[in-house]
């Protein structure tokens, strides 16, 4: 009769405002100068080793770095490289939330996970907004 009720402690919020608290952190990481941008976050070899040093080497003050791949699954060779690497989290571009900025010292994003997330954010605020699509460059125009 006054026994223990099951229910949801869930907490939800509107997508709006995840945007912006999305857009809010990843502003703080570009301010710090903790947010970094590759072409393509492959890293070559699958080895440990390798991918210490040249993160030793290109974040030498951070503590946890967190690599945000564009693809709806992290590269494998990516998660090979960094799985040992305690201080280091690869996560997809749909993973992507404020906690996980946050609670990283330095973000690496590559840039289809920047236009994956450009289309995100820029869909919740207009959600008739067309697929943002790549425009040539004009000397790629001009060599056609």
């Amino acid at each position: 009769m006054h026994g223990p009720k099951p229910r949801s402690h869930a907490f939800s919020l509107n997508k709006k405002v995840r945007a912006l608290g999305l857009k809010a952190a990843l502003s703080a990481r570009l301010r710090e100068g903790q947010l970094v941008l590759y072409s393509d976050l492959n890293p070559g070899s699958p080895k440990t080793k390798d991918m210490a040093q040249h993160i030793a080497m290109a974040f030498p003050d951070s503590k946890k770095i967190l690599f945000v791949d564009g693809s709806q699954r992290a590269d494998e060779t990516l998660l090979r490289a960094s799985g040992n690497l305690h201080y280091v989290n690869v996560l997809p571009v749909v993973g992507l939330n404020v906690y996980s900025i946050l609670q990283h010292d330095a973000l690496v994003v590559s840039l289809p996970a920047v236009r994956a997330l450009e289309h995100r954010l820029l869909s919740s605020k207009h959600p008739a907004l067309p697929a943002l699509e790549e425009k040539p460059s004009a000397a790629a125009a001009a060599a056609q």
